[in-house]
């Protein structure tokens, strides 16, 4: 198949697809192994989509990164110039966020406490630059990122979907999407309300703007850095320990219900219902500060939430802090702690160490670096 780009140079991709989403299918391009295209399902390809993708090949975020993003190259049209996708770098990751998460592990038995910490670093620094570049994701799910578990890179995809305003113009380009669970409470509340012309609740495609932003992003980050220290669990699983109300009327509800009902588990009085979960002491002061910033302050003040930058740094000195477990590998946690917080979590499970030839095992990486914000791989084993 032959597609034209937007200065008529011409792409010649495989006959048969190597991915397929929801949106469309995935090619690899004949002479341009480091590109791929995605070409979109019939119907999906409207004039709005094709003028948000012109805006972004015209302002991607810096080349530092264009690697682990799969940010548009340039749009591709058929020989009757119609609009039918964008090429775009293609990524190789060898896993995804979400197997990252579980806990017990299932998929990824041998990674470490650390490593995670440097998972959680790579989303930053990437993040840093995408802000940086004046880029929103809006739909800020676990389903589009990826791990390449033989270096800790991430990579971003579904860049389509992200919350786009074109500078030149001042048009915005929605972002009409976003995981449940990760959506910010003011962009809840927003949603409350009654769109006059449809009667109906406002959703994220017709709610006024602005609606996505790098604050809402950053409280999405912050989830996401709480799952990956904290076993997979939401932060918005607490109880309120001083109720007299039955454990059932208490429980918090599940996405975007328990973030409306603010059911943050640091809260002052408040515990996470999960014993995955360990105690908030564990936990170096800076980065409790920060989880607090992003969910209590920034609850009444969106900007007070940490940045992707700071986030960076926090983790940087918690990983600095960590010592080495004398029972499990896989396990390091803060120095002045006597006992392993996460080998109490496993007793309860029982979910007892393994031996190491049993455990997917990683690889040694090399550094990368991008402006002003590294990548970690120098830890990574």
């Amino acid at each position: 198949m032959r597609y034209i780009g937007l200065s008529g140079k011409m792409y010649d991709i495989c006959s048969f697809p190597f991915s397929r989403g929801g949106e469309g299918e995935i090619y690899e391009i004949f002479n341009a192994s480091e590109k791929c295209a995605k070409v979109y399902y019939h119907g999906l390809c409207s004039k709005e989509l094709e003028e948000k993708l012109k805006v972004m090949v015209a302002n991607p975020p810096d080349q530092s990164v264009l690697f682990q993003i799969a940010w548009p190259l340039d749009i591709i049209y058929s020989n009757v110039k119609d609009f039918v996708g964008f090429i775009m770098p293609k990524i190789d990751v060898s896993g995804e966020l979400q197997p990252v998460y579980k806990y017990p592990p299932k998929e990824y038995k041998g990674l470490t406490f650390k490593q995670k910490l440097i998972i959680a670093q790579n989303i930053c620094a990437d993040i840093e630059v995408l802000h940086t570049a004046g880029v929103v994701l809006g739909d800020f799910s676990p389903c589009n990122i990826g791990v390449d578990m033989n270096t800790g890179h991430v990579a971003f995809g579904d860049t389509g979907s992200y919350h786009i305003k074109d500078r030149k113009t001042g048009r915005t380009y929605r972002c009409k999407v976003c995981f449940d669970g990760y959506v910010a409470p003011e962009l809840l509340l927003k949603c409350k309300g009654t769109n006059p012309q449809t009667g109906k609740s406002y959703t994220y495609e017709d709610a006024p703007l602005e609606t996505f932003t790098k604050e809402t992003d950053n409280f999405a980050l912050a989830i996401h850095i709480f799952k990956l220290i904290m076993n997979g669990f939401t932060p918005f699983f607490g109880i309120d320990i001083n109720s007299n109300e039955s454990i059932s009327t208490r429980a918090p509800g599940v996405g975007s219900i328990a973030v409306e009902k603010d059911m943050y588990c640091f809260k002052p009085g408040y515990v996470h219902m999960s014993k995955a979960v360990a105690d908030k002491n564990t936990l170096p002061t800076e980065i409790v500060g920060l989880f607090d910033r992003a969910f209590i302050n920034g609850r009444i003040d969106p900007k007070q939430r940490p940045t992707a930058r700071e986030w960076h740094n926090a983790l940087e000195h918690f990983i600095n802090k960590l010592q080495q477990c004398k029972v499990n590998p896989t396990h390091q946690y803060m120095k002045g702690l006597h006992i392993c917080p996460w080998c109490e979590i496993d007793k309860k499970f029982n979910n007892m160490w393994i031996t190491t030839s049993q455990q997917q095992r990683v690889q040694e990486s090399t550094p990368v670096s991008i402006k002003n914000v590294d990548i970690n791989t120098d830890d990574w084993m």
